[in-house]
């Protein structure tokens, strides 16, 4: 189990969102859920936001 800061994990999505789902913050949820980044498990955790 890895604790991350809220703030940061947001100010992410947020910005994927808008870069990859014109700003729709729902579907960006809806598709990093539904397609898990299999590097985040050989990752820091603090890079883990970045994947």
């Amino acid at each position: 189990m890895v604790l991350i800061n809220g703030q940061d994990l947001i100010r992410e999505l947020r910005e994927t969102a808008v870069q990859v789902h014109s700003g729709a913050l729902m579907t960006c949820v809806d598709a990093r859920l539904s397609n898990p980044s299999p590097e985040a498990f050989i990752r820091r955790p603090e890079e883990i936001l970045l994947v």
